[in-house]
C-alpha cells in the first residue's frame, strides 16, 4: 500500500510539473534517541517552549500505523495540551505567490493544523526579520478507529516588520496539534507549488 502511495504521488507530481515533495520524513520511518532516551522521528524537533500537557513518542503498534512500521503518537495531559514538532533540516526558499500544501493521516481524537515557521532577511542590508509562526486552520480530528485525511494550504505572502516588507523568505514545516486525547500522526507530506513556473506553464498554454 505504501509502495502505491509514493507512486501515485509521483504521478501526479508529475502531470503538475511544478509541484515539490518536500522531504520531511513525514512517514515517521527513520527515528532517533535523544540523550533522555525519548524516541522521535529523525529531524523533528520538539519545540519545548510551545508543548504543554502532552507526551510525544513513536508508536510501532501495527494497529496504530497507517503504512510503514511507525507513527507518531501524542497523549493530552489536560484539555489545554498542545504539541509542536519543527522540521528545521527542511527548509525552503518561497517567495510570495508560491502555495504550500499540506497533509497528515490522523486517528484518535484532537485538533491538528501543519505550517511553517517563516524568517527573511533583507538582501541590501541583511535585516533579519527573526522568525514568525504561521498555521493553517486547525482541523478537528474524532475518529479513533479508522484513518481521517487532513489537508491544509498556505500561501506565501510578504512579510512587514515596522516600515520594512520582507519577500525573500524561507519556511520551516511545522506539526500543532491542540486538545488530544489519544492521536496518531502518518504520511506526513509539504508540497510546494512555485509561481514562476505555474506563470511559465501557463504561457506556454498560450
Amino acid at each position: 500500500m505504501s509502495i502505491c502511495c509514493t507512486l501515485l504521488c509521483c504521478l501526479l507530481l508529475a502531470l503538475v510539473g511544478n509541484a515539490e515533495e518536500i522531504e520531511v520524513n513525514g512517514g515517521f520511518e527513520r527515528v532517533v534517541a535523544s540523550k533522555t532516551g525519548q524516541v522521535l522521528p529523525e529531524g523533528w524537533l520538539l519545540n519545548t517552549a510551545a508543548c504543554h500537557d502532552c507526551t510525544v513518542l513513536i508508536s510501532k503498534n501495527p494497529a496504530e500505523v497507517r503504512n510503514g512500521n511507525f507513527s507518531l503518537w501524542l497523549e493530552g495531559e489536560s484539555g489545554k495540551s498542545q504539541a509542536y514538532l519543527m522540521r528545521y533540516s527542511s527548509r525552503m526558499e518561497v517567495k510570495p505567490g508560491d502555495i504550500l500544501r499540506m497533509s497528515v493521516w490522523a486517528q484518535g481524537k484532537g485538533e491538528v493544523s501543519l505550517g511553517v515557521i517563516a524568517s527573511g532577511k533583507l538582501p541590501d542590508t541583511g535585516q533579519s526579520l527573526g522568525t514568525r509562526t504561521r498555521t493553517a486552520q486547525r482541523i478537528a480530528v474524532d475518529s479513533p478507529e479508522t484513518w481521517q485525511k487532513c489537508e491544509f494550504s498556505l500561501e506565501v505572502q510578504p512579510i512587514r516588520k515596522n516600515d520594512l516588507v520582507f519577500t525573500d523568505l524561507s519556511y520551516v514545516p511545522i506539526i500543532y496539534t491542540f486538545k488530544m486525547d489519544v492521536l496518531l500522526l502518518d504520511d506526513c507530506t509539504f508540497v510546494l507549488e512555485r509561481k514562476e513556473e505555474k506563470n511559465a506553464a501557463s504561457q506556454q498554454e498560450n
